[in-house]
């Protein structure tokens, strides 16, 4: 299942680029027609008084703006663990199926194995566009109701039954957790702050009287461009499985291929084809 929308489009140089253009073409398009408002002589004089308050709007900019990519940073980082402990739990569950009976140990295998499979050949593509495999979910959710249903005869089935229940909800969380974060944006009134604080911060170096215009729009044009690349920087880390700093299977193809070391005890899946990125 895909998503409609493609929330930021293009690779990095491109997202890079376009905003850096845009940002100096506003910002030092404002600032030449500022210019022909206000003369020099008009601005010179209140070169302190500018000077003081650009240096105060300028500290309070960079604080929010620091802050919001310390966050977008740090939700990033918690998509990357929670992940990682998705791939440990399915492959928790598959360590258990060495307990369960032979015919059902090995159909269990088989129905992890797929999903794996998925996971790495339908679901990480579709989340580049912000979407799901809902055949993944399908198979996960077999396999929960499959153990949910299991009658243990003695006390150690009944342990493994509880550990494996245990393991594919942390893994079905955690899913849900990634899915989330893939879908989720920073808010809008984040946006709105974040674009106006980038109006005002730049706007306030207009107020400056320098006498070489041409140098000043040199200054004008490196602020802008300063906060184009930190926009670019929220942007690709806004959705941590879709942009070029993706997230990528790259667990779930080491899972793949151990499945196959020696000692793990290799089931095919009768009619599979072969993922390309679990070849040797």
């Amino acid at each position: 299942m895909t998503s409609s929308v493609d929330p930021y489009a293009g690779p990095f140089w491109t997202v890079l680029l376009m905003l850096s253009v845009l940002s100096v073409v506003l910002a030092c398009g404002g600032h030449i027609l500022f210019r022909r408002i206000v003369p020099y002589k008009a601005l010179v004089a209140h070169n302190d008084v500018a000077g003081f308050t650009i240096a105060v709007i300028g500290v309070i900019y960079a604080v929010l703006l620091a802050f919001v990519v310390i966050v977008v940073w740090q939700q990033y980082n918690d998509s990357d663990t929670r992940y990682g402990d998705e791939v440990a739990a399915i492959s928790d569950v598959y360590a258990y199926t060495r307990e369960l009976p032979p015919r059902e140990g090995a159909d269990m295998r088989l129905k992890i194995r797929r999903y794996v499979g998925l996971m790495i050949d339908d679901e990480w593509p579709l989340m580049l566009h912000g979407g799901f495999s809902l055949r993944a979910s399908k198979v996960i959710g077999s396999v929960q109701n499959e153990l949910a249903d299991r009658r243990p005869t003695d006390l150690r089935g009944a342990l493994v039954q509880s550990q494996m229940l245990k393991s594919i909800r942390e893994a079905r969380d955690n899913r849900q957790h990634r899915l989330a974060d893939n879908a989720n944006s920073l808010p809008m009134v984040m946006w709105v702050a974040l674009i106006a604080g980038a109006a005002v911060t730049v706007g306030f170096g207009y107020l400056f009287g320098v006498e070489n215009f041409k140098a000043q729009l040199a200054m004008t044009g490196s602020v802008a461009v300063l906060i184009a690349f930190s926009f670019t920087i929220l942007i690709e880390l806004d959705f941590p499985f879709q942009r070029d700093s993706a997230i990528g299977p790259g667990r779930w193809q080491y899972l793949q291929r151990s499945f196959d070391l020696p000692g793990a005890g290799p089931d095919p899946i009768p009619g599979a084809r072969p993922s390309a990125s679990a070849a040797p």
